[in-house]
């Protein structure tokens, strides 16, 4: 089965949009590495897609594993920003050049959407898992469950940090 890292911003909407909730194809697995409503820290994606914690990152293991025919959270998986988001990029470049098959957006897009796409792939989640009610947290909403000051911490490639 091939892995494919669902890699970006990410949430999930469960107010005003059809469908919060998808179904997994068949011979299709997905696995998420934060529960709902918590954040992921690029260097704990970056570990947890190479194994390599050499700059501190914290490997995860899967928090929930989905598999065919099962119905978990129709998520958004949301671009990168050039501009905010250069260690999200850098860190997801870096894991394509260890041969990660990296999967980015460019616009929002539904797990169903991807399921589709990567049908018979195992899929890892490796974006935020907020949960947003009927208002984003820039317009005024709330995380319904969580919303720590800096995400699950681990460590940034020593690369990528400012040292």
């Amino acid at each position: 089965m091939t892995d494919v890292y669902l890699c970006g911003h990410g949430h999930w909407r469960t107010v005003g949009l059809n469908e919060p909730f998808t179904m997994l194809p068949k011979g299709t697995k997905l696995s998420v590495y934060t529960p709902v409503g918590r954040y992921l820290d690029p260097g704990c994606a970056y570990a947890t897609i190479t194994g390599d914690t050499s700059a501190g990152g914290i490997v995860f293991t899967p928090d929930q594993t989905f598999e065919e025919f099962r119905s978990c959270p129709n998520a958004t998986l949301l671009p990168l920003n050039p501009g905010k988001d250069k260690v999200y990029i850098d860190v997801f470049t870096m894991a394509a050049n260890k041969g990660k098959q990296i999967c980015q957006v460019n616009t929002a897009t539904r797990l169903s959407a991807l399921l589709e796409q990567y049908k018979g792939a195992h899929l890892h989640w490796m974006a935020c898992r907020p949960r947003l009610g009927d208002k984003s947290v820039s317009e005024g909403g709330f995380n319904d469950d969580y919303l720590p000051d800096f995400g699950l911490m681990g460590g940034i490639p020593e690369q990528l940090s400012d040292k």
